[in-house]
């Protein structure tokens, strides 16, 4: 399955963001400069701000607000009465059409909203493309599956999985942790 150019930059893009705001939010919320690097990170920041980064990125890496990159953009209809809005937008140069990018934080127990989002998705007018971008911060050594296995678990079905991809960070508890993510192609029934 080929995947357009705007999602192969996007991996990139996400990855700069989430690194961004992890340090920024380490450096936030330490008490001292010594405490930096022991201190939560992306953990703590809020989604609608790992939105934001990403749109900021993006632009900053040659996408245009409302020609390549959409923010809060409304789904297509035939009729304009459809008032749902993707978190974010992307088309490559030559296309007609955006393809709409939820992102969601997958924290216990999220299941239901990723499911929701999929949902939502899987509603846009045949020719409409949706994605989910999905992240997490995990222990380190936690024992439990991955955040690639378990969307493969619970929602291969509906989407394709994309590799993950991770970083180190810490935990709300300021225990060693990853920052995984993936992003997801909806299948279209």
């Amino acid at each position: 399955m080929a995947y357009p150019k705007w999602s192969k930059e996007f991996s990139e893009i996400a990855e700069w963001s989430l690194r961004v705001l992890d340090l920024k939010y380490r450096f936030l919320l330490c008490e001292s400069a010594a405490e930096i690097m022991s201190t939560r990170g992306i953990a703590a920041c809020l989604e609608q701000t790992v939105v934001l980064e990403m749109l900021e990125a993006a632009i900053a890496k040659g996408y245009v607000l409302d020609e390549t990159v959409g923010y809060e953009q409304q789904y297509p209809s035939a009729d304009n009465t459809d008032r749902r809005r993707a978190d974010l937008a992307f088309k490559d140069k030559n296309s007609a059409k955006f393809e709409y990018v939820e992102i969601k934080y997958y924290g216990y127990p999220d299941k239901h909203k990723i499911q929701g989002d999929i949902t939502k998705l899987k509603s846009l007018p045949k020719g409409a493309q949706g994605w989910l971008f999905v992240y997490r911060v995990n222990k380190k050594m936690d024992s439990r599956s991955t955040l690639q296995e378990l969307l493969q678990q619970n929602f291969s079905d509906q989407m394709d999985i994309r590799p993950q991809r991770e970083f180190p960070t810490r935990t709300m508890r300021h225990e060693e942790g990853v920052c995984e993510f993936c992003l997801c192609r909806i299948k279209h029934n």
